[in-house]
């Protein structure tokens, strides 16, 4: 169960005045001690892999606008006036890639990915400008006169203005009300933290790791003066780093023992490890997606590869799709993404495709 400060961010209801929601701006700490928020949350190495394998797919695969034809099939549409802002220019200040880039991004973080559709006098879209995905920025509401659904925006001053439902185009991921979408960030601030907080430790305990690297001990015991000169002779051949790769002097006995990594120090690497599966399986990919390929095959890597477009990349492109011919498509046009795209790396498999297509009457 959601709390209440981010069950009153998700609300459709009206804000009044410029509010900042302070789980959205800084938040409070997680039970790790960490501050997670959707910012810094990409400083989270696992976190930052997967958004960044989200967003750049959507962006690299083509998206091209489609006329339905009379007997089912389809022609591509050059003609239309969508296809040059969806496969080139959103914007004038916008390339399709770093667009479409940013907009999963914010979907993937934030929950919600928002551009406000600019028309001509005939309602032709001539473009798509991105909006900030921010709750205290963005924010769908019902009008107070009329019940209509419409975008409450924001400046960085709190200068407010309103724009009509067609004229946003509105990608919500996860979602209680169908509206507004969950912060994957916010539902998942505790695994987040507790994968920070391992990547700090590991950090803290390099750069003030007081752990010796072995110790000498001697048969007899020495005077101070001796003790800090073998002392100072035995550390300076170790690192230049703090007290890393440095040995201990003993009195009495006269053997070297040396320093093995403790119990503790191997349980933070199967968290850290442990972490990067949390993450990996909140965004619904495989580790080897991450680069965590400790249990990855020459075999399973290509059926992984598979189930990442069928499990996890068709979902978010049908959330596109949706939205878009919903907004700025019709009269029997649509747009498609071209998943195939993803067989560029595999000849075989491509090789396969058309000759399936070609054998089948597909292709010609």
């Amino acid at each position: 169960m959601i709390g209440s400060a981010i069950a009153e961010s998700l609300s459709a209801t009206p804000v009044s005045g410029f509010v900042f929601d302070p789980w959205a701006t800084l938040g409070p700490k997680t039970p790790s001690g960490e501050v997670i928020n959707e910012n810094t949350a990409l400083t989270c190495a696992a976190v930052k892999a997967a958004v960044t394998v989200l967003a750049e797919t959507v962006a690299t695969l083509p998206l091209n606008v489609y006329k339905r034809l009379p007997d089912g099939g389809k022609r591509p549409a050059p003609e239309h006036p969508v296809q040059r802002l969806l496969h080139d220019e959103p914007n004038p200040e916008t390339s399709s890639f770093i667009w479409r880039e940013a907009l999963q991004g914010h979907l993937a973080t934030w929950g919600n990915a928002y551009a406000e559709i600019q028309r001509i006098g005939n309602q032709t879209p001539i473009a798509l400008w991105q909006r900030s995905p921010k709750p205290q920025r963005t924010q769908p509401a019902r009008r107070k006169t009329d019940g209509q659904l419409v975008y409450v925006c924001r400046s960085e001053t709190g200068e407010e203005t309103e724009i009509e439902a067609t004229q946003m185009l509105h990608i919500p991921g996860l979602s209680f009300d169908g509206l507004v979408g969950y912060s994957p960030i916010t539902l998942m601030r505790d695994p987040i933290g507790v994968n920070k907080a391992a990547e700090r430790y590991a950090a803290e305990l390099f750069a003030n790791e007081a752990r010796q690297n072995g110790y000498i001990t001697l048969p007899n015991g020495l005077s101070d003066v001796a003790y800090e000169r073998m002392k100072t002779s035995i550390n300076e051949s170790g690192s230049a780093h703090g007290n890393r790769h440095k040995m201990g002097v003993l009195e009495q006995g006269a053997t070297f023992a040396s320093a093995q990594m403790n119990p503790e120090d191997v349980q933070m690497i199967e968290a850290r490890r442990f972490g990067i599966e949390e993450i990996a399986r909140a965004f619904r990919l495989s580790p080897p997606m991450l680069q965590d390929l400790a249990h990855g095959t020459y075999s399973n890597i290509t059926e992984l590869g598979r189930q990442f477009i069928v499990y996890t990349m068709m979902p978010w492109l049908a959330r596109w799709k949706a939205e878009i011919n919903r907004k700025l498509l019709g009269d029997g046009y649509f747009c498609e993404f071209n998943v195939h795209a993803f067989m560029q790396g595999d000849h075989a498999a491509r090789a396969n495709y058309y000759y399936k297509g070609l054998t089948t009457g597909q292709f010609s």
